[in-house]
């Protein structure tokens, strides 16, 4: 086995400053695997996992899945497959439902969690596991905290978004700040919509425009037309949803859902009856992706509240991934007075 001293490991992570995190580079320092090459395939996975996209996550499985057959005790990579099997059910991806893609991980993050009880990637990967399979909001949000003690940027994104499906959204703001001064070229950032959330329009769309300049991803084009439709600038916002299928040659159920909000607050009803309609083709399918949730998004923005109401109880009854969002979700903020919306959110069982 070739080994690297870690000063010279260092060096080498200086000029990945863009893709090497703060906790990795003390990894680097104080490994956690004597096999170089089974390290530097975990990388390679982490960097493929933040393109946020269906090829780039299909990477780092494969990746992940190298660095486990060279070291099987490698916790950091276990924890990066199960990663990688929650990113198959994630926004981007769609592969899978939420419950298949916990059934896969689960075991994998319970092993991770049994070779290295303190591992923050593992604690990270459990808070996702009870957030979107067990909707245990309290449960995650310890895990959450365990997972952000490095500045993990991963952590504090997805705490980021718990924080922001409860209402909490001047906290939100304290750890996406924290998050974008930590780790200033990580492309996940919850600035926009944290952003957004406490009504500062203006400064969100001054920070999408600047990360825009650098930054050319999935995640990116998926906050900032967040935000353009949710500020009633709806043609930007279909231009940047259409960016986002191309970019990820995916037509997800999130993307279709809000470019159907679009053209429904624009009046366009023939054009988002269409979206409505290929959703359906989509969840007569699969439950992955959330289409019954962002068939419901356009009913809403339609102003049909009953047939967005019907969508909802059935995302919630096959435990869609984007059940979590249900209070945060601004297109479905006109059927929050409603009985049933209120029963949904008992039932769910948010704070």
């Amino acid at each position: 086995i070739i080994t690297i001293p870690a000063n010279i490991a260092l060096q080498i992570a200086e000029h990945l400053q863009a893709f090497i995190t703060n906790t990795e580079s003390q990894n680097i320092s104080n490994p956690i695997t004597d096999n170089v090459e089974a390290y530097n395939l975990y990388l390679k996975g982490i960097f493929e996992s933040r393109t946020a996209t269906i090829n780039g996550n299909t990477r780092c499985i494969n990746y992940m899945k190298q660095a486990i057959a060279l070291d099987s005790t490698f916790a950091l990579a276990i924890a990066g497959l199960a990663a990688g099997h929650i990113g198959r059910a994630a926004i981007f991806s769609a592969e899978l439902s939420a419950l298949d893609a916990f059934a896969m991980a689960k075991p994998l993050i319970d092993k991770a969690l049994a070779i290295d009880p303190e591992l923050p990637e593992a604690h990270l990967r459990n808070a996702s596991y009870l957030l979107y399979n067990n909707w245990d909001f309290s449960g995650a949000e310890l895990e959450y905290k365990k997972a952000i003690v490095d500045d993990d940027p991963d952590a504090l994104a997805f705490y980021v978004d718990l924080l922001n499906f409860t209402n909490r959204h001047q906290e939100a703001l304290a750890i996406s700040e924290r998050l974008n001064q930590t780790n200033p070229y990580y492309t996940g950032s919850r600035m926009i919509l944290s952003l957004y959330y406490m009504g500062k329009y203006e400064t969100a769309t001054e920070f999408a425009e600047s990360r825009l300049e650098t930054f050319n991803t999935y995640i990116l084009l998926d906050s900032y037309g967040f935000l353009m439709l949710n500020t009633g600038n709806y043609d930007k916002a279909i231009e940047l949803f259409q960016k986002a299928i191309e970019l990820n040659s995916v037509r997800t159920p999130r993307m279709l859902g809000w470019m159907g909000a679009a053209y429904a607050r624009m009046g366009n009803k023939e054009k988002s009856i269409e979206l409505i309609n290929e959703l359906k083709s989509k969840r007569e399918q699969s439950v992955a992706g959330s289409p019954a949730f962002f068939i419901a998004v356009i009913y809403s923005a339609l102003e049909d509240k009953a047939l967005a109401l019907q969508w909802l109880q059935d995302s919630y009854e096959n435990h869609e991934m984007e059940i979590p969002w249900l209070k945060s979700e601004p297109q479905l903020y006109g059927l929050h007075d409603e009985p049933v919306f209120q029963s949904l959110l008992e039932k769910v069982g948010f704070p």
